[in-house]
């Protein structure tokens, strides 16, 4: 018997894709992870001034016997076996952190037991008879008696000793989440290199200087001297560009339309020139337009040269996956720039999950733009969102610029930041942005709309198809915004439709016909659409009309009519409807009466937008009292119960799944063939679980929590809707689906 047939596996061999997989050995896999661990946590705490203590060497130990129990006999009988399918019989993990608190050292021990599992909840590890605190009960006894021995076979095949630390301070939450990324992604990354999961792609170098020529040659094309709003633009792109670098979280508030993509862009990549970052983030608030902002970005950024997907990558969608196949479909934010939503960069630091937090240990040294900064997560979550912001640009080396057309200073609220932080400078300067704010105020009127009773959507086709085109129509919901797109196309009118209904695919495709027809000059024509084309879209309507939502939804739909002032008597309409095909959306209850206030006693005539916005804050935390949300969140997150912070801290709290609706996309799937992160998200939409269920849609084969769309699907049009429409009107005639 040769060496290799004693040397113990950590993996088993398989047969993937009709590919057979050796098996893998223990000490080949741990040593892997540690050193690849080792690298995260360095690269996360180069530099720094003071880095957590003991963080690079705890990271490593962790790596070294985060699979200790795998030696066990039974454990590897199951993993010698070829192509097996077997769970483990003893759970591997307890051997590590027994290993760890029987030295004393608890963060190795936190990180060990939840690399599966996920960060602990010390509430729960308390209830729990104190020697059984981070143990499995089940496996105490087998651990106990055998952790010698596995130990001992440990150091047999690994010259590499555990590195003594000292007793130290226990970590935050946010560092603990940090540690664990390093080894998550070590662990989960060397496996799936394994199994051929995953293939090792370059990303390209950071070039902060090359990218900000390349930026600024392509902001000097779009410039015409001719223009005032042109103007105006190329100013506040000069301002932002020459500002001073003396403050890590900044404002940018700045009117629609004003270069917002551009000139913050341009600060941050003087912000990563200066202070040696490793990334850009753009945290935007809608899915959709992250399409439109990272198509700006690849063409002024990407070098000769470079693949535009390697230097800017698109991530959205939730595609974080924790089984073997889907692994190699997650986003793992290491290109130098990423653009994302608000759901993934928030719910990211909040997370307890070790597939969410993978990608979290590239975020020490990056400036993060956050656009629509107020309205990016639910106002109760910010409190310890800006507890983590803080701890990310004193600690972590990060720079964030918070930015709106229509900026609600929310940390200079203390319902939010306790104390108050007053001197969070602006990036443009207070002349420049009056400048900006008086070409403003010429360009729109904001209207409420209000009959004796809300609109029919009859009353409704007919107000909207009175006034002037092109129009825009905004609803609170998919099914209210499809209903009334079939509604007027059933009519002969010239319409089109936009919302989450459709793949980000097909809404690109989409989108570029919207403009081809706003640059033809044709009028007679509606868009209706959900939030989704609020904010960020380049789009310039005649006349819009939004349902009744909130004071910083009806600013935004303003930045998408008479964009840049070439459009004489451009209105913005409020408005209510209430028809029994068309619901309602009870995330804005409370800022529909706000709003209702505010247009009826004109405060957009009286007021500057920003301070509008920050007031009508302060209304809504009146009628919904924050404070309770708010305390849960920072309680858990004080007490290390990590999943309940998770819970607490969902920006949308939805239970959704991602169904392909592309059957192409869907065969290749079922066949095995590998799927680009790119390919699943652009094919795929997300659909509340209860109406997966309710429509009964099947798993992909090989995939779980990934669906397949079996109705209709209508790609230029109404998207999954056209599918569901006929199940609506079926209900609404009072008909039951048996």
């Amino acid at each position: 018997m040769n060496d290799s047939d004693n040397r113990p596996v950590a993996h088993s061999a398989k047969i993937i894709n009709g590919v057979y997989i050796e098996k893998q050995y223990y000490d080949d896999h741990v040593l892997s992870v540690a050193e690849r661990a080792r690298r995260n946590a360095e690269s996360a705490t180069d530099g720094l001034n003071k880095s957590p203590l003991n963080f690079v060497s705890s990271v490593y130990n962790a790596g070294l016997f985060h699979d200790l129990g795998k030696l066990d006999p039974e454990n590897q009988e199951v993993l010698n076996a070829p192509d097996s399918h077997v769970s483990l019989p003893i759970n591997h993990v307890d051997a590590g952190t027994t290993y760890f608190l029987r030295n004393r050292s608890l963060e190795p021990a936190v990180l060990v037991y939840g690399h599966h599992i996920g960060l602990l909840s010390k509430s729960k590890e308390l209830e729990k008879p104190s020697e059984l605190f981070l143990r499995d009960p089940k496996f105490k006894e087998i651990t106990d008696k055998s952790i010698n021995e596995y130990e001992n076979l440990h150091k047999a095949y690994i010259n590499k000793s555990f590195e003594n630390i000292t007793a130290t301070l226990p970590w935050s939450g946010l560092t603990r989440r940090l540690a664990l990324s390093c080894i998550v992604d070590a662990d989960y990354g060397d496996t799936a290199k394994h199994y051929q999961q995953e293939s090792a792609i370059p990303t390209p170098d950071t070039k902060w200087e090359d990218r900000l020529k390349a930026l600024d040659e392509y902001v000097s094309k779009l410039k015409d001297p001719n223009d005032e709003r042109s103007q105006i633009r190329s100013d506040i792109y000069s301002a932002c560009k020459e500002s001073k670098i003396n403050n890590q979280i900044r404002s940018c508030d700045s009117p629609v339309g004003t270069g917002k993509t551009t000139a913050v862009m341009v600060y941050l990549l003087k912000v990563a020139i200066e202070k040696r970052l490793k990334h850009i983030f753009v945290v935007l608030p809608y899915t959709n337009i992250i399409n439109q902002s990272v198509d700006v970005y690849r063409k002024a950024l990407t070098l000769e040269g470079e693949n535009p997907e390697h230097v800017v990558a698109a991530h959205h969608h939730q595609a974080d996956f924790s089984d073997f196949n889907c692994r190699q479909l997650a986003s793992l934010w290491n290109s130098p720039i990423i653009v994302t939503t608000a759901v993934q960069f928030f719910e990211t630091l909040s997370s307890s999950t070790p597939s969410k937090l993978r990608k979290l240990h590239e975020l020490p040294h990056s400036a993060v733009f956050i656009d629509e900064a107020h309205a990016a997560i639910p106002v109760y979550q910010w409190p310890q969102q800006w507890i983590w912001i803080r701890e990310l640009a004193n600690c972590w080396n990060c720079y964030f610029v918070l930015a709106s057309g229509s900026l609600a200073r929310f940390w200079t609220l203390k319902e939010f930041v306790n104390p108050p932080e007053n001197e969070i400078a602006d990036i443009i300067p207070d002349e420049l942005r009056k400048k900006a704010e008086s070409y403003e105020k010429a360009r729109i009127a904001y209207i409420r709309k209000r009959e004796e009773a809300p609109f029919n959507k009859e009353s409704l086709k007919e107000f909207v198809l009175s006034e002037k085109g092109p129009r825009l129509i905004i609803f609170n919901t998919v099914q209210s915004a499809a209903i009334f797109a079939k509604l007027l196309n059933h009519s002969d009118n010239n319409v089109e439709h936009l919302s989450t209904a459709l793949s980000p695919a097909d809404r690109a495709r989409i989108i570029n016909r919207i403009k081809n027809r706003l640059k033809e000059n044709s009028s007679d024509w509606t868009l209706v659409a959900t939030s989704c084309v609020e904010a960020g879209m380049n789009f310039s309507f005649q006349t819009a009309f939004r349902e009744s939502a909130s004071l910083a939804s009806l600013i935004q739909v303003g930045g998408r009519i008479n964009r840049d002032g070439e459009r004489n008597d451009a209105k913005v309409y409020d408005f209510r409807i209430a028809d029994p095909l068309f619901n309602s959306h009870p995330a804005f209850e409370s800022s529909r009466i706000i709003l209702e206030f505010f247009l009826t006693d004109n405060i957009l005539e009286k007021q500057h937008p920003s301070i509008a916005m920050t007031r009508a804050l302060q209304e809504e935390i009146k009628l919904k009292d924050i404070s309770i949300e708010s305390e849960k969140i920072r309680i858990a997150e004080n007490r290390m119960d990590y999943p309940d912070v998770e819970a607490l801290c969902k920006v949308i709290n939805s239970d959704t799944r991602l169904v392909v609706v592309n059957k192409i996309i869907t065969a290749r799937m079922e066949k095995g063939d590998k799927i680009t992160p790119i390919d699943l998200i652009q094919n795929s939409v997300q659909i509340w679980m209860n109406k997966i269920n309710n429509l009964a849609l099947e798993q992909i084969r090989g995939y779980s929590d990934i669906y397949k769309w079996s109705y209709e699907y209508d790609q230029d049009f109404l998207g999954y809707m056209k599918g569901m429409i006929p199940v609506i009107e079926f209900k609404d005639k009072g008909c039951a689906i048996l």
